[in-house]
């Protein structure tokens, strides 16, 4: 039985597609077999770890985050703060 290397690496994103656009982005002359799985590895876990904290981020609920979600100078104050 054949299994691809995303199997292989127990990888949820698929290792073919990061050499694909390792190879079509000519980031370098030379790519190493293992390069692309450590990549997907890499995307993967940094993709988990955004979710992760993006789930958290609704869970701080009170008064600065409703009235920021209701546009009661939550972004203004920021504006005044930072001037472009």
């Amino acid at each position: 039985m054949i299994r691809s290397r995303t199997t292989r690496a127990e990888l949820l994103f698929s290792v073919s597609q990061v050499e694909r656009g390792l190879r079509e982005g000519r980031y370098a002359q030379r790519l190493s077999p293992s390069a692309p799985v450590y990549l997907a590895a890499v995307i993967q876990d940094l993709t988990a770890q955004i979710l992760e904290l993006a789930a958290r981020r609704p869970t701080t609920t009170g008064e600065d985050h409703q009235s920021a979600a209701a546009g009661h100078g939550g972004s203004q104050q920021r504006a005044a703060e930072h001037p472009l």
